[in-house]
């Protein structure tokens, strides 16, 4: 098994994300995680994942990239920009979304090969309480799950109300993170800046932001 992979093991078993346990997943190299050959070894085999699951229709569901696993959110922000960055110089689109001046609003998505994608951090720093809980792994990750494998997993669309007793994947997949005391903040609508949500602060309630596209720490 990729070493990556294998070290995310936990995360993937232990989360409340409904079909995490069944997700077929790629890991990223072994190298140091900013180094220029790792981001040469990991854009290129992300874009083959993209390939695969859109144009070959492959059922793959993330690719998962391990960062060093000290320090806390304001140093985990700044490791996922310059790893974000580093594979978004070499997107093959050339649209370059981690150079938009835009980050942070509304609008904006990390995009390679033309593909959008849910981005993820789990990381030690993260409490039991908290979705980005580690479950006892040292080292930090990215987790970027293309879209496309949301729709082929029938995932509702979002929406800021969950149902009592939940009707949806999304709601269940709600559901069972507030059971297991890991609840995270809910915003009020649909349209919000998708930046907040990729590095949490420790306590996930809305009302902190980690501000890991910028050089601020949490406001």
């Amino acid at each position: 098994m990729n070493k990556t992979l294998e070290d995310f093991h936990p995360i993937q078993q232990g989360t409340q994300c409904s079909f995490a346990k069944a997700a077929k997943l790629w890991g990223g190299c072994d190298g140091l995680y900013d180094s220029p050959s790792t981001a040469d070894r990991n854009a290129a085999t992300l874009t083959e994942l993209v390939r695969r699951s859109t144009i070959a229709g492959e059922a793959l569901d993330g690719f998962c990239i391990a960062l060093p696993g000290d320090g806390g959110p304001e140093i985990l922000g700044h490791r996922a920009r310059s790893v974000l960055t580093s594979l978004s110089d070499r997107d093959s689109a050339k649209e370059n979304m981690m150079r938009k001046a835009y980050i942070g609003q509304r609008g904006w998505r990390f995009r390679l090969s033309g593909t959008d994608f849910f981005v993820t951090i789990f990381a030690p720093c993260y409490p039991s309480t908290s979705s980005r809980f580690s479950f006892g792994t040292p080292s930090a990750f990215v987790l970027l799950q293309p879209e496309v494998s949301f729709y082929r997993h029938k995932l509702s669309a979002d929406s800021p109300v969950t149902a009592d007793p939940p009707k949806t994947i999304r709601g269940r997949t709600r559901l069972a993170f507030r059971n297991a005391g890991r609840s995270y903040h809910i915003p009020d609508t649909i349209h919000y800046p998708l930046a907040e949500h990729i590095v949490k602060p420790l306590r996930d309630d809305g009302k902190a932001i980690v501000r890991w596209s910028t050089d601020d720490a949490i406001k």
